[in-house]
Formats: C-alpha cells, structure tokens, sequence
C-alpha cells in the first residue's frame, strides 16, 4: 500500500512545516508540499517535497494533487489542509487506511471545528461507513478517482466538492469511512469569504442536479447518528475487510435507495450549509 500526502498550504507554513515532518520517512507515504500562492513571508519552507505556485483555492490545488497522483504508483491520494495539526503518527495514519481498504472515500475523527459528524469525541474510536466527509483531510482511493472523473472547473472556493467526491463514491457502491482510529485537530480559519463561497456551491450544485440537489445528495444534517450508515469493520481478515456491521440487518441499500428521505428515521436532508 503507498500513500501519496498531498498538504494544501496557503499562508500556513508553521502547521504546514509540522504536518511535514510528522509524515516524511514513512515509507508508505509520498509526501508532497503544494504552496498555494501564500504571500511571501508566509509561504511553506522550500524542501525538496514542496512546490510554488499561483493560488489555486482548494479546487485547483485538488485538481494539482490529482495530476500528481496520477503519475504516480500510488494507491490513495491523502490531501490534508495545511492548517490542520495531526494528532496521530504517521505509521497509524498508515495502518488506518491501509486497513479500511478497499473505500471510495476516507477521513479520521476531527478534534477542533468541524460539522458533529466528523468529531472524533463522537466516533467511539471506532471506524464507521457514513454518507459524506468533510475535506479536511480526505483520502480517495484511485478506484474511486477513476470514477470521479475531473473536477469541476466552476467551483474555485471548493465549497460542497467534498460532498460531490462522496456522492460519487457511494453512487459507484464504494465505502466512505470516517475512521475514529486516528485523528485531526481543525482550527477556526478561513481566508476567503464564506458568503462567495456558499453562493458558488449553491449555483453550482443546482446547474449539476437541479433546485432539489440535497435531495439528490443525501445533504449534510446535524448530528452523528443521522449520517451513519453502519459500523466499519477494518478487520485484518482479508475476507473481513471492508465490511459494514449495520444498525439494522434489514435496512434498505442506501447506495441504490432514493435518498429524498433517510429509511431509518424519516427525517429529510438537512438544508443548511
């Protein structure tokens, strides 16, 4: 299994320097630095790992991550926002997502700001299949990048690209994980405005699927319980493996089921972002 670590950093080279050297010397990880058009005094620190260019927002750096990746040998493309601090080792990052495979998408239990799903306090250190994860520090097998296609080109700010990514996975009957094994800390950042960029996700999701797209998306709804599908099973069987431990044995197949509303508890998609 190789890694390919793709950090984010747009004027964050201190928590960008410490993510690089809590993961370089792994031999399962291919790290790489992406300076994102940081102003001079805070870009990254030039190692042979990183790389200078205009500011790509968090589309087109993911759209940089995956050209590297694709000219790699490389079996996951980790890409993790240079603000974050990791809170786990390198190797048990490492041993987390080699053994959730196969997945579409991946994520570890956040410490700091993100939606209650993605808490690591709410994971019971448990790795669990869920609808949607946050874009922290998600990882995407190369299966699920061939299924996903190219990203899109009209949605520079990157809001909801992360929902976009697991809705293709999920569709295509891959897994998403959030892994409660390993953890995050996300701080309260942000250089862009929040208002551009929810009204570029809202005009970009409906040209995509139409006025009812959180229908179509199983969209984002507080709480933990409402956004998981079942229990991960990261057994070191391979015949185990990848397998879901459901709440309920008998629940419908959400992949091929019409998301308008949950079957498990009736409540429709939440409809804030």
């Amino acid at each position: 299994m190789k890694i390919m670590a793709v950090v984010m950093s747009h004027n964050s080279p201190d928590t960008t320097e410490r993510i690089r050297r809590g993961l370089v010397g792994n031999d399962s990880l291919d790290v790489r630095i992406i300076d994102s058009g940081s102003e001079d005094e805070c870009k990254a620190r030039k190692t042979e790992e990183t790389t200078y260019c205009d500011n790509l927002y968090w589309t087109g750096c993911w759209s940089y991550a995956i050209e590297l990746f694709e000219d790699s040998d490389c079996d996951v493309l980790w890409v993790l926002g240079g603000d974050v601090e990791l809170r786990s080792t390198a190797q048990e990052y490492v041993e987390a997502i080699s053994s959730a495979m196969p997945f579409g998408c991946w994520h570890p239990g956040v410490d700091g700001i993100s939606r209650p799903l993605m808490q690591h306090a709410n994971t019971d250190g448990k790795p669990w299949e869920v609808w949607h994860l946050e874009g922290i520090t998600l990882a995407v097998s190369r299966e699920a990048l061939s299924e996903m296609g190219e990203m899109p080109k009209d949605n520079k700010y990157g809001w909801g690209v992360d929902i976009w990514i697991n809705h293709k996975s999920w569709s295509s009957g891959m897994k998403n994980v959030l892994d409660g094994r390993v953890k995050v800390f996300h701080p309260d950042l942000r250089g862009y405005s929040s208002y551009d960029a929810h009204s570029e996700m809202l005009s970009w999701f409906t040209k995509l699927f139409g006025p009812k797209f959180r229908d179509k998306l199983h969209f984002w709804a507080d709480g933990f319980s409402y956004n998981v599908i079942g229990e991960y099973n990261c057994s070191s069987s391979s015949s185990n493996a990848g397998n879901i431990l459901t709440k309920n044995e008998e629940d419908n197949d959400y992949r091929n089921a019409d998301n308008s509303q949950d079957s498990r508890d009736g409540r429709s998609p939440d409809t804030n972002e």
